[in-house]
């Protein structure tokens, strides 16, 4: 019989971000070792956009299931098998990819890898709530974002340094090792869990129970409406600029190599991180309230970066700016994220909590998903200029930013 936790530390939750961290690491080794190699390839931006759209079909439509499996299941059965899955999918992809086209051969893993991670990503994001204290949740979603965008500085610069030197099957190898070692650790991780009435018929539980979340989040709960359009918004504004923007920016444009380009995301990614930090320093005193300013914030970071690349300055002094104004922009946006799941979390009860998660996490990955594209399509089309790519973007998210009020009743 587990009892209620007592504090944001325990045994528990320790186990869990460890996990969760091993498993961010080689899925983000993956997302970025993958579209690169691609680019690089190909030089063809669009193509790059488009296979990281595609590749994220299952993503989107897989993981409202997966939310709903989350609240059903065993979330610790849960989260090991599928990583245990991801590994033996991307060792096999190693060992067939000298007989396959990169292109082709990269759509279909990644593929394989976003429909897995729509089971686990609802099950990571719902567990939470349980492992900790409720007056603690902001802190603990706080460590889970600064944890996730921590993956996101580490695998880029790693990523870069493994492929340079050592080439793709190399990235791939580690992050197989580092799936391995994250389902171990799950396996020693409780995670509270309560059975769910069932009518035995498994799949019109899961429909029943997918039916049930769209309408809580369309129609009964207008907060979590709110919410999950801003979240969605933010995915294509904001996610793909540190992908498919720098890495094409970096190497088509300022003309570097692998390692800048896993440098420069790592930067872009450490303002989330270092934002998380303050976030656990400030606790509730960052709520609903704040989002607004937060997207402004994040919004006018694209000034100077089309800006410097108008200016007839070294590339250093580009790649500095590039890197620097991003890692801003994702820090102010990484302060909304936890915010955003700190409000779903406490304003949703137990039995939907995983369902709505997994409702924002298939919105975002659509946001990613089109924003991909859309960042592909433009730079193809903008490629004399690209500051105007950054512009556009700039003015767009500008506008969203100014209509992201959250009412009183968050």
């Amino acid at each position: 019989m587990s009892t209620a936790p007592t504090k944001l530390w325990n045994v528990q939750f320790i186990k869990f971000i460890i996990g969760w961290e091993l498993s961010l690491i080689a899925t983000t080794l993956i997302r970025f070792a993958l579209p690169l190699s691609i680019l690089l390839e190909t030089g063809d931006s669009q193509l790059m956009g488009a296979v990281m759209a595609f590749s994220s079909v299952p993503l989107i439509l897989l993981t409202p299931i997966g939310g709903a499996i989350a609240d059903r299941f065993n979330k610790r059965k849960v989260l090991v098998s599928f990583n245990l899955l991801t590994a033996v999918f991307t060792a096999g992809f190693v060992l067939v990819s000298g007989y396959i086209q990169l292109v082709s051969g990269a759509l279909v893993l990644m593929m394989l890898l976003f429909a897995l991670d729509s089971m686990l990503s609802p099950a990571y994001e719902s567990s939470a709530p349980l492992l900790v204290p409720t007056e603690e949740l902001i802190k603990a979603n706080s460590l889970t974002f600064m944890f996730s965008l921590a993956s996101g500085v580490l695998a880029p610069v790693l990523g870069g340094f493994i492929i340079y030197h050592r080439g793709l099957n190399a990235v791939l190898v580690v992050s197989v090792s580092l799936y391995t070692l994250a389902a171990v650790v799950k396996m020693l991780t409780r995670i509270p869990h309560t059975p769910s009435e069932a009518s035995g018929k498994i799949v019109a539980d899961l429909l029943r129970d997918l039916k049930q979340a769209v309408v809580y989040a369309s129609r009964d709960n207008l907060l979590i409406k709110k919410i999950l359009t801003l979240m969605f918004l933010y995915s294509v504004l904001l996610a793909p600029a540190a992908t498919v923007g720098l890495s094409v920016l970096f190497t088509q444009h300022l003309g570097v190599g692998e390692e800048l380009v896993g440098m420069g995301q790592g930067v872009a990614m450490f303002g989330g991180v270092v934002s998380s930090m303050l976030l656990i320093k400030l606790g509730n005193r960052v709520g609903a309230q704040s989002i607004r300013l937060l997207f402004v914030i994040s919004a006018l970071m694209f000034v100077p970066m089309g800006l410097v690349l108008l200016i007839d300055t070294s590339v250093n002094i580009q790649l500095a700016v590039l890197a620097g104004s991003l890692s801003l922009s994702m820090g102010a946006a990484a302060m909304f994220g936890a915010v955003a799941f700190t409000v779903m979390g406490t304003k949703t009860s137990e039995h939907m909590v995983g369902k709505v998660m997994s409702l924002a996490l298939a919105l975002m990955s659509l946001g990613v998903a089109v924003g991909s594209y859309v960042y592909g399509f433009l730079f193809g089309q903008f490629e004399q200029s690209p500051a105007s790519v950054l512009f556009i973007v700039g003015v767009v998210y500008l506008i969203v930013a100014l209509f992201a009020k959250i009412g009183k009743q968050a």
